[in-house]
């Protein structure tokens, strides 16, 4: 029997309330100067994996900080109030 542990994606470690902070100041900035951030972008930006990435946007469209527009490879974040890009 294969242990399931074995099949868990590599890097997916969850954010410190540090590296939340700094994404969260980088993120912005970004947008200061653009009209949406994609996980791409995200990435390129922090240095940190796809599915923090994820865990980051999750965290800060619940906290009403950005809004989802798009789906699967199309998702782009926006600040709330920002022009839809649909």
């Amino acid at each position: 029997m294969v242990h399931t542990s074995a099949f868990k994606r590599p890097g997916r470690r969850k954010l410190t309330d540090e590296e939340f902070e700094g994404a969260r100041a980088k993120v912005l900035a970004f947008l200061a100067a653009h009209d949406f951030i994609a996980n791409r972008e995200f990435r390129e930006l922090t240095q940190l994996t796809y599915d923090q990435g994820v865990s980051f946007f999750n965290r800060m469209i619940a906290n009403g900080n950005l809004v989802r527009v798009g789906k699967t490879t199309t998702i782009k974040y926006l600040l709330p109030g920002a022009r839809d890009l649909k």
